[in-house]
């Protein structure tokens, strides 16, 4: 056959395989150039960085680039949280908030002592449910209540912090205490408004309404041209202060994180007693249910399914450190995140991730003394993709890129979007993300990209992470 002709042939056959498959995918020489090309920016010249992507059908290595670096993971750390917690408490568990009383009602409806709200670690309880747990009490026959309320947060023993968390975020929302008794994930939302003129104090309303949280007095209002403060909570003190005059008629907002979260659960419950015809003669404090109480009335939280996508979509910090300490307290054992992380290390090592290059330190990863690698994290995303009972409740719980959670408003407009589900990490200098991308499988590939110590700004590393993503998507694109 001569030298035309086969030419002839080779062409020939390219054009009929591009009609009957369209365009062929990028092949893996391709890809790594695209990949090397993107994680080499100069954006990212001072930064220590980590990926990792693998096929989880085969286990087939696609792209590495130093998958072994020990790295902050941030809230990917939610991800060993997760698979724990399903793997151990099961995607049934609840969680219960119970109301008891040393004794029954008697004839007149009165419970004679103290009303006890027992707590059992539950992140979701709200003011709403507490008012629901007052409105079944009401509906038992109750009419008073001679003693105090009672607040039981006892079944977590741990300081209200998680180990290494930066004292300088402790009154923000995102670092909430942690409690066995817990109501609207511990946070406030607070308003303080200027008076009607200049010098005149300013006023705080507190949503729900209490008197947990008080509004330091020296805050006044300012002239006309005042600027816009911020609104903050002095650390270790339920007292909020703004950083300046607050203008006349003016308004500034904060949701903010508390002092003694159970102390509030209980007198929002006191509130709500009050407020459905009840009688309460104490006051509220701190106590340990005795064992021979009796139940009256309880909550229970969504399944643990459920609590997953309430975690990882928006990145709950509370929620997480909570299912940490729920670990323990399902064997039996002390409810403390010390407890909680020899629990991560135990499932790691079932799974065959070894623990040796890693530092477990919380929960939810807003400590900076954790460290993953990629390794570790592709090899839980591969476990969980193969399992027939982790998969399902866990991928449904990972943000989709383009539609809901922390990837709402990334990777709009590329091959990615609606094809990557993954769980994002951010703390200063520090973006991680990990999870899945689809293909003709919707977990095909498992992919970890953790960048520390950039001095870029971290909107630009996210654009980075977002090219490889779309480059992957489109390299596994059916």
């Amino acid at each position: 056959m001569g030298t035309r002709l086969r030419r002839w042939l080779v062409l020939w056959c390219l054009v009929w395989v591009t009609a009957r498959v369209g365009t062929p995918q990028p092949d893996r020489v391709r890809l790594a150039q695209r990949l090397d090309a993107i994680l080499g920016d100069g954006q990212l010249a001072s930064a220590s960085a980590g990926v990792l992507v693998v096929r989880t059908a085969s286990g087939e290595v696609v792209y590495e680039r130093e998958p072994d670096r020990a790295l902050m993971p941030a809230s990917n750390m939610k991800i060993v949280t997760s698979l724990a917690a399903l793997q151990y408490l099961g995607p049934a568990f609840r969680f219960t908030t119970t109301l008891c009383a040393e004794a029954a009602p008697n004839a007149q409806g009165w419970i004679v002592g103290d009303l006890y709200v027992r707590g059992s670690g539950d992140p979701t309880v709200t003011h709403e449910d507490l008012d629901t747990l007052a409105a079944r009490l009401a509906a038992l026959g109750v009419t008073r209540i001679t003693g105090e309320v009672v607040a039981d947060g006892s079944c977590f023993a741990d300081p209200p912090l998680g180990r290494g968390w930066p004292a300088s975020d402790e009154t923000y929302a995102y670092s909430a205490q942690i409690c066995g008794l817990s109501v609207d994930g511990n946070v406030v939302h607070a308003e303080a408004t200027g008076g009607p003129e200049a010098g005149a104090p300013c006023a705080l309303q507190l949503s729900p309404p209490s008197s947990h949280l008080t509004l330091d007095p020296g805050c006044r209002t300012g002239g006309p041209d005042a600027g816009r403060p911020a609104l903050l909570r002095r650390r270790a003190q339920n007292v909020l202060y703004t950083t300046g005059p607050v203008p006349a008629g003016g308004r500034v907002s904060a949701t903010v994180s508390m002092e003694a979260p159970d102390l509030y659960a209980a007198e929002l419950l006191q509130q709500c007693l009050v407020e459905r015809g009840l009688r309460v003669d104490g006051a509220c404090r701190r106590g340990v249910t005795p064992p021979s109480a009796v139940p009256m009335a309880w909550h229970r939280s969504p399944p643990l399914r459920d609590l997953l996508a309430m975690m990882n979509v928006p990145s709950d910090n509370n929620m997480a450190e909570s299912l940490l300490r729920a670990l323990p307290l399902a064997r039996g054992e002390p409810g403390t995140g010390d407890e909680g992380t020899r629990i991560l290390e135990e499932y790691l090592e079932e799974v065959g991730v070894p623990t040796s290059p890693l530092r477990l330190s919380d929960g939810s990863g807003l400590s900076r003394l954790n460290l993953l690698t990629p390794r570790a994290l592709v090899g839980l995303l591969v476990h969980a993709a193969r399992s027939a009972d982790l998969r399902e409740p866990f991928v449904a719980s990972l943000p989709v890129a383009g539609v809901d959670g922390t990837l709402r408003s990334r990777m709009l407009g590329t091959a990615a979007a609606g094809r990557m589900r993954a769980k994002t990490g951010s703390l200063l200098g520090v973006c991680t993300l990990s999870g899945y991308v689809a293909g003709r499988d919707e977990c095909e590939l498992a992919v970890s990209l953790m960048m520390n110590n950039y001095t870029c700004a971290a909107a630009q590393v996210r654009e980075l992470q977002d090219r490889a993503c779309a480059a992957l998507a489109e390299y596994t694109a059916p």
